[in-house]
């Protein structure tokens, strides 16, 4: 994946006491919770990419 700049902000709601479980669980990985975020979406990303190359394929072998 290619560098880019960071400048996307990205807000959402959740319960106060996830929040806190989240933030306890990351600090205990000495990671920030942003950092983890990103992360997790890297990796839906690329499951989701997966997934769809899986069903081209499928979808390729059902034509012929």
């Amino acid at each position: 994946m290619r560098k880019e700049k960071m400048n996307k902000k990205l807000t959402m709601y959740v319960q106060p006491s996830l929040h806190a479980d989240f933030h306890a669980s990351c600090s205990s990985q000495y990671k920030t919770i942003s950092e983890v975020v990103r992360d997790l979406m890297l990796q839906y990303v690329q499951e989701y990419k997966k997934c769809q190359s899986g069903k081209e394929t499928a979808r390729s072998v059902e034509k012929n």
